[in-house]
This record gives C-alpha cells, sequence and structure tokens, in this order.
C-alpha cells in the first residue's frame, strides 16, 4: 500500500479556488478523498426525499422505486461525466445540455434545484469534519462551492447565493421551511436504500437500512423520512471503523500513484456492466423522447 506523501495535499494548497475549482474537485474526488466523496454524494440524494414535493414528484416517476440501481447509477454517471471534464469542457457542456433535457420534462422549482445543489457542496465538507483523515480546508471549500456554482450557473439556475456562508444559511432556511415527513419521503427513501444494498458486498447488504440510518444521523432527517433512529451500538461500532480507518489513511493512500477515476469501483455501473454511453443515460421514457425528436 503506498505510503501518503501529501503530493496531492501540496498540489491543492497551489490552486486557486476562484480559476481553478474544477482542478480543485478533480483532486478531491480521484486521490484525496475518492470514497468519502462518493459516499457524501449518495447521501445527499437520499437527503433530498426529506423534502415533500421532490419526494412527491421522484414517486409520480417512479424511478427510485422501480428502478432504483439504475436511478443511482444515472447519477452518479452523469455528475462523473461532467466534473470530470468540467462544465466549461466540450464533453462537460454537452452533458450539462443532455441533463438540462432530461430536466425539462419535469416541473421542478428553482429552489429545489438549489437545495439539491447545495447538498452536494456542504455533504461532503460536514462527512470530511466527521469521518476525514483531514478536513478541507478553507480554500479546498471554497473550491467545491465555486465548482457546483459553475454547475448551477450551466444549468441556468437563478440566484444562487453568492458565498459558501450565504449558500448554507439559505440551505438551512429551505430545510426548516421545507423538509417534514410525507408518505412518499419513505417511499423513495426505502427504494433508494434497495438500490444501495444491491451496490454493496454480499456481507453487508442486510444491513444496507441500519447502517443509512447511521450515516444520515440526523433525528429531524430520520423523522421526515420515516426511517425512525438508529441502533446506538451498530453507531458506535459504525464510528470506531470510520474513525480507525481516517487514523490509517493519515500513513497511506491507496490513490497516491494512481486515480480513482480509473479504478474498476469508479467505472463499475451495476446498471451497465458492459459499460454505458453518456447520451442515454437517464429514465428510458425521456430518452426515447430525445431519440424521435433528433431522428
Amino acid at each position: 500500500m503506498p505510503l501518503r506523501r501529501f503530493r496531492h495535499t501540496q498540489r491543492l494548497a497551489a490552486l486557486n479556488p476562484r480559476e481553478d475549482y474544477a482542478d480543485i474537485l478533480r483532486e478531491l474526488a480521484r486521490h484525496e478523498f475518492p470514497l468519502d466523496m462518493l459516499v457524501a454524494g449518495e447521501l445527499a440524494q437520499l437527503k433530498t426525499f426529506a423534502i415533500p414535493r421532490m419526494s412527491a414528484l421522484l414517486h409520480r416517476t417512479g424511478q427510485y422505486e422501480q428502478h432504483s440501481v439504475k436511478r443511482l447509477d444515472d447519477t452518479r454517471a452523469i455528475l462523473s461525466e461532467i466534473l470530470n471534464d468540467g462544465v466549461d469542457g466540450p464533453h462537460g457542456s454537452q452533458m450539462v445540455e443532455h441533463l438540462n433535457h432530461i430536466h425539462g420534462h419535469y416541473a421542478i422549482a428553482n429552489e429545489d434545484y438549489l437545495y439539491t445543489l447545495s447538498l452536494f457542496i456542504y455533504e461532503p465538507i460536514h462527512w470530511l469534519r466527521r469521518y476525514g483523515w483531514r478536513r478541507l480546508t478553507v480554500a479546498e471549500e471554497q473550491g467545491l462551492f465555486a465548482a457546483f456554482r459553475a454547475l448551477g450557473e450551466a444549468m441556468h439556475l437563478q440566484d444562487i447565493p453568492a458565498d459558501i456562508d450565504a449558500f448554507e444559511q439559505w440551505r438551512e432556511a429551505y430545510r426548516a421551511r421545507m423538509e417534514g415527513f410525507a408518505p412518499s419521503n419513505q417511499q423513495v427513501a426505502e427504494g433508494a436504500i434497495r438500490g444501495l444494498g444491491q451496490m454493496l458486498p454480499w456481507p453487508l447488504r442486510p444491513l444496507t437500512r441500519a447502517l443509512v440510518k447511521v450515516l444520515l444521523h440526523d433525528p429531524a432527517l430520520l423523522a421526515a423520512l420515516g426511517l425512525g433512529r438508529p441502533s446506538r451500538a451498530l453507531a458506535m461500532l459504525v464510528t470506531l471503523v470510520l474513525r480507525g480507518r481516517a487514523l490509517w489513511l493519515r500513513r497511506f493512500n491507496p490513490w497516491e500513484q494512481r486515480s480513482f477515476h480509473e479504478s474498476r469501483l469508479a467505472v463499475h455501473f451495476a446498471s451497465y456492466p458492459q459499460g454505458y454511453q453518456p447520451f442515454r443515460l437517464g429514465p428510458e421514457k425521456i430518452i426515447n423522447l430525445l431519440d424521435r425528436r433528433t431522428a
């Protein structure tokens, strides 16, 4: 196992968050915190289900309840395609356009888009404060904010808060106003949890629901999702394991010499065992509609 040489940490320290935000995000996701960023992204999706207006739409589409693995894979794959190239890159900008076409088939409020965007910023930040081998620096947090702000602008979102602190205040106010239990919250969350379970190693699959509750950990959020409180014993065990992992990662880095985004774990999608075509990612019904429009 390669020792951590801190060369990626040093490279990150030399980057300007206002100009180099795409490089900052790539370094974080490919070398510095790959699995942390991956887990935080999945938790970010789950947190959107605690908003009844969003879960009601997702419940009507049936994507998480009927095709949960594909829905989770599509979201991760689309974001990877965009962020690997950058929203301003030739492929990244085309993928943003593809994402906009998909979203254009649904009536989604601008503030719901903003809340979802905010989760992909703050979930990694908060996860790493709890379980990372180190916290993000201020510059890295600013770079993460700038990268997703650029994505939001490319998606034509309106009224994106101007800085990272203002966005967090906006996010908390939105959550206080909009979060609460609804049957659709629980239905969509349970569907997504089943999908996540299919992605885990066999020994962990029976524990998927219990692990999700531990990792979400927020009592108000869990109540809004209808999931109930986590097991205290399991929470203590998971915390010990993750803190032990953090200590180990301070000395060793599996991604010191190679990039996570080229690893089997990153490129394997259960829904696409032979690989995927980027512009066919998304709900099959909508992809077929787009095909007919361009035929």
